[in-house]
């Protein structure tokens, strides 16, 4: 593509220049394509490009130095969670995945509740909540906890 044959180009337009500001230079032009800076004026990234300097944040030493302190964090705490499990005897693992399958169910009957409860008379709501509560205490204790259990039943201790 030649830009001399491009719609805006006009071959003669010293004319126009030269009366507008009196006189007509090669100087007078605006280049704004995106490779070309006229002097005085720097790029927006001057670091773009050369070695050492960061492109974005997430190249950055600091940045680079906390996700490894995360990295680190992270692992000292799924080890101690797995320290902790292995030394708790086998009846305080059941309590635990029983309690946890208790929190999750009602947690969920509580949000799906929490759906349907405007659209619901309020006299039905009234006993709708305690009723969701029971019944999802009941289900996390008696047919999640026991599921959970019998699935991770490799991961527990084992009954001497």
């Amino acid at each position: 593509m030649d830009p001399n044959k491009m719609r805006g180009n006009k071959k003669d337009d010293s004319s126009r220049r030269g009366s507008r500001s009196g006189q007509g230079s090669p100087d007078d032009d605006l280049d704004m394509s995106p490779g070309n800076y006229s002097a005085g004026r720097s790029n927006t990234r001057p670091a773009a490009g050369r070695p050492g300097n960061p492109r974005n944040i997430q190249e950055t030493q600091a940045w680079q130095q906390s996700q490894a302190g995360l990295k680190n964090m992270w692992a000292n705490y799924k080890r101690v969670l797995k320290t902790s499990w292995q030394k708790m005897p086998r009846v305080d693992q059941e309590a635990l995945i029983t309690r946890l399958c208790q929190i999750v169910t009602i947690g969920v009957s509580i949000l799906v509740l929490m759906f349907f409860y405007g659209f619901l008379p309020k006299l039905i709501a009234i006993f709708a909540v305690p009723g969701v509560l029971i019944l999802s205490f009941w289900a996390g204790t008696k047919v999640v906890a026991p599921i959970i259990t019998v699935q991770y039943d490799q991961y527990l201790n084992k009954e001497f």
